[in-house]
């Protein structure tokens, strides 16, 4: 299947048995760099994915390049961090030893689910291209107003952020209000006796809910996935 030329994420398989070089469409350095084979797979960002799958084809060749999984996303950049913190443990090192995207001992699928899991926290929708295991799939932007928002929810990610001791300055980047003088306790007492919340409590609860959520699955520092819930829901 032709992928859209938009910004993305996806995962690649190979189906080579003889290595090829990960730069072998550029004999200068081919021989210097990393081969690999059907054994290997890879996770990706592109700004247009598209003109990646041509460059795939172009250096493996397009009957030893399958890519099992790709979803469309402004949040490429980010989605790919995440990712390569959930599987540094299946990363392969380049010849300089720092560790690339390409993979091993994990199987695409198994790549592709963690990949998912974490589109899964982003404000997207995902309508399914073809059916069976290696389809493609699509999550296209839907809108960036807050969705499934509650006050439960938000007291939820606030005790959870409090319990692991995330600051109260990176509390108040969260919050809506100029005057940065939140603090966890004052924000359990306000949202716990709500049953609705306001549209600048709608923004707030979406941040702390979005950090909550990638601080369980990724143990990423606190600011840096604050900055990834400001980034995501804007005032």
């Amino acid at each position: 299947m032709q992928l859209p030329p938009v910004p993305g994420v996806y995962v690649v398989e190979l189906l080579n048995e003889e290595p090829i070089s990960v730069n072998a469409d550029r004999p200068v350095i081919a021989e210097r760099c990393i081969k690999v084979t059907r054994a290997n797979c890879k996770y990706g960002k592109a700004a247009n994915l598209a003109r990646r799958q041509r460059e795939y084809h172009k250096t493996f060749g397009a009957q030893n390049v399958r890519f099992r999984f790709f979803s469309t996303t402004e949040q490429h950049a980010l989605v790919e961090a995440l990712v390569g913190q959930r599987l540094a443990a299946f990363r392969i090192p380049g010849v300089t030893g720092r560790l690339n995207e390409w993979l091993q001992g994990i199987a695409a699928h198994e790549v592709e689910a963690v990949v998912k899991s974490i589109l899964a926290t982003l404000p997207t929708s995902a309508p399914t291209l073809g059916s069976g295991p290696t389809s493609n799939r699509v999550a296209r932007p839907v809108s960036q107003d807050p969705v499934g928002v509650s006050p439960t929810r938000l007291v939820e990610a606030a005790r959870y952020l409090e319990r692991q001791a995330m600051s109260v300055s990176l509390l108040r980047d969260l919050h809506h209000s100029p005057r940065r003088d939140e603090t966890f306790a004052a924000t359990l007492r306000y949202f716990s006796k709500k049953t609705e919340l306001r549209l600048n409590n709608q923004l707030y609860g979406a941040r702390l809910i979005f950090v909550a959520a990638e601080h369980r699955a990724t143990g990423l520092p606190f600011e840096q996935l604050v900055q990834a819930a400001l980034r995501r829901h804007p005032r």
